[in-house]
């Protein structure tokens, strides 16, 4: 775990992943103790906005968003997770990005419901709809939606090769390449941070790896995240430096049961250089007076 610097660059809220509205989660964040969190929703700048207006004083939002990806490693068509810094909300390029990969969410979603209903399961769109709430469809809300209908006891169940790991599998996503990516973020005046780059059982990227994806735009790593084990982060740390890419932390927050805001954090100096760096927007300075202040 790194020192906390109040420094939290990856968080979501519920218009992805997370649990909290955006207002609510900046409010979180400031009893915390935090100074800056970045709000990073998968493929929507949605909260940034709501986070805004009930910004505390004292608190600094770094606009952000988690871009999906892929790049071809070998004959493997790996995903990969962007979090893209200071863009412009409505560069059009990006914007179409982040279309396409709530579309492709969304077909995945239907796909995966066509394929119960035509084995006799009677789950509907509205009832995945009723479990995502405030966020756009997923398939984690397809298994609560069959643990909700009582076609699984458990969640691990709704996930196990008796329901969607197996024959009900969604298909294997269609996402932008991470070259297209990284320049739509950098085209965006963002600055891109790989996420994820080494999570035990799912992802191993190697330096160079690591070296191709910083030639086609790659501006910083994200070392300090709870999916890293300690020789990880080493080893990481030590390519990142090699690079000259800008190291970050953030704890992936999403709620009860997941890292606690500021789990891991950023340096004030890696902080810094993003800022430098990205030219899209800016940071956000809260203003909102409290009922503690």
């Amino acid at each position: 775990m790194t020192t906390n610097t109040g420094i939290d660059l990856h968080v979501h809220s519920c218009r992805s992943i997370g649990s909290a509205l955006p207002g609510d989660l900046a409010a979180q964040a400031a009893a915390a103790g935090l100074h800056v969190i970045a709000i990073t929703d998968h493929n929507t700048v949605d909260g940034v906005a709501e986070a805004e207006a009930a910004l505390p004083l004292g608190l600094t939002l770094l606009p952000g968003v988690e871009v999906s990806c892929a790049v071809d490693l070998g004959v493997q068509r790996v995903p990969l997770s962007l979090l893209a810094y200071l863009c412009n909300p409505r560069d059009r390029i990006l914007l179409g990005i982040l279309g396409d990969n709530h579309d492709e969410q969304e077909r995945q979603v239907r796909k995966v419901l066509r394929d119960l209903q035509n084995g006799g399961h009677a789950l509907t769109w509205e009832d995945v709809a009723t479990q995502a709430g405030h966020r756009r469809p997923s398939i984690a809300d397809v298994a609560g939606a069959l643990v909700t209908a009582g076609l699984a006891g458990t969640l691990a169940e709704a996930l196990s090769s008796a329901w969607l790991g197996g024959q009900y599998a969604p298909r294997r996503r269609r996402l932008p390449s991470a070259r297209q990516t990284l320049h739509a973020i950098r085209g965006a005046g963002g600055v891109p941070v790989l996420a994820y780059a080494r999570w035990p059982g799912r992802l191993n990227l190697t330096a160079d790896d690591l070296k191709g994806l910083h030639a086609d735009g790659l501006a910083g790593l994200e070392v300090d995240h709870p999916t890293h084990r300690p020789d990880d982060r080493q080893e990481l740390r030590g390519i990142a430096h090699h690079l000259g890419l800008i190291i970050t932390g953030g704890s992936g927050h999403h709620g009860d049961g997941g890292p606690a805001l500021g789990a891991e954090t950023t340096s004030t100096d890696a902080y810094h250089q993003i800022v430098r760096a990205g030219h899209g927007t800016m940071p956000i300075l809260g203003t909102a007076v409290t009922a503690d202040d």
